[in-house]
């Protein structure tokens, strides 16, 4: 690993984030046609790194960077439902909401590629995960399928009482509300009568909400930077493969929860898939039985083509 390389691939990298972030400063609502066109835009940016390494290293060199990029796509297909469980139990899950999600999701790519750094150069291993942390993580991803099937799409989250709250204000102030978007402020108006004496900067639920999404983010990573560094063995090499990979999860999400609008029946086909994502980490966290990412593959693409052919059999009949 040269500095030149290090140079080049901080430069793809820091000049698509910049591109991106660029063209959505606003909180406008992003559609199908526009994450079609971003998943486009980082996939297309991969691969013309990859024949940079081509270029300058080698055809296996290339390959292997391929293989790794693929890899982790494959293995980060978990992340999007997480991440739209997440959303849901935020009550930020709607149209309203998705320039929010994109900032969120933004400074949890730039969080996720400062930990791939340090896992990887750490040489990650799966041991250093506390069973507790994974039961603790199933049980939230469980209890957010339950809210998710019964709540009201027109009812607004109470963030006095939220969970992320409850345990966020025990170590630091919360500004409970979402009408501002930020995520910290510093002596709302609302709270300047219970917090008196001197300046307070509170966290806002976006905040916490990026907090979470981080986390998710580090579980998830244990499983896949380890099979990566098995697989492609370079580090520069599987450094970048997996850095392209994850600034690509963005526009896929947001591909994905698009879709929502068209496929009715998607949603449902998600829970089903967040219920078996967390049943394998209740499997794997107890050693009862582990899941190959490609048997984990097999049942996501399954239960999302069934919830996508059963959206065009059976459409529901718009009202009135």
């Amino acid at each position: 690993m040269t500095l030149t390389e290090i140079l080049v691939a901080g430069s793809f990298i820091v000049g698509g984030l910049w591109f991106d972030i660029s063209k959505h400063s606003d909180d406008h609502s992003v559609g199908v046609k526009e994450a079609a066109a971003w998943s486009t835009f980082w996939i297309g940016l991969s691969f013309v790194f990859a024949g940079y390494v081509w270029f300058t290293r080698d055809l296996t060199s290339a390959n292997l960077f391929i293989t790794g990029y693929v890899l982790e796509k494959a293995l980060a297909v978990d992340n999007l439902f997480v991440f739209m469980a997440v959303f849901a139990s935020f009550g930020i899950a709607g149209a309203e909401h998705s320039g929010i999600r994109h900032r969120i999701l933004y400074w949890g790519i730039i969080g996720a590629i400062v930990l791939r750094l340090i896992f990887i150069s750490l040489g990650t291993w799966v041991a250093g995960l506390h069973e507790m942390v994974l039961v603790g993580f199933a049980a939230i991803i469980l209890w957010t399928v339950w809210l998710m099937w019964s709540a009201d799409e027109e009812e607004d989250v109470d963030y006095t009482t939220h969970w992320a709250t409850n345990i966020a204000k025990k170590v630091w102030p919360v500004y409970p509300y979402i009408d501002i978007h930020k995520f910290f402020v510093t002596n709302p108006p609302a709270l300047r009568t219970e917090y008196q004496g001197g300046i307070k900067t509170f966290v806002t639920p976006l905040f916490l909400c990026l907090l979470v999404i981080e986390a998710s983010d580090i579980l998830f990573a244990f499983d896949s930077v380890p099979t990566i560094i098995a697989v492609v063995q370079d580090p520069y090499l599987v450094f970048t493969a997996s850095i392209f990979a994850v600034l690509g999860l963005r526009s896929m999400y947001f591909l994905l929860d698009a879709a929502k609008e068209f496929l009715v029946h998607l949603e449902t086909a998600v829970m089903f898939i967040l219920v078996f994502i967390a049943g394998k980490i209740l499997l794997e966290a107890f050693n009862v039985y582990h899941i190959t990412p490609n048997h984990s593959l097999a049942v996501v693409g399954t239960v999302l083509s069934l919830g996508i052919a059963a959206s065009f059999v059976w459409p529901e009949k718009e009202d009135g």
